[in-house]
């Protein structure tokens, strides 16, 4: 249970830092995330843990 409420603040925070990076930085058309095969949000979720 503590793992999914982990999982919920690490997407909820990827969610801002993503619309951060591309409002307030101007990149639309530049991706700073990389593309990977897990979301951002399962990464910070396992480093986490």
């Amino acid at each position: 249970m503590e793992q999914v409420a982990i999982f919920y603040d690490a997407d909820d925070f990827c969610k801002t830092y993503e619309k951060y990076c591309m409002h307030s930085l101007m990149m639309e058309k530049q991706r700073i995330i990389p593309r990977t095969r897990m979301a951002l949000s399962e990464i910070i979720t396992i480093l986490i843990k």
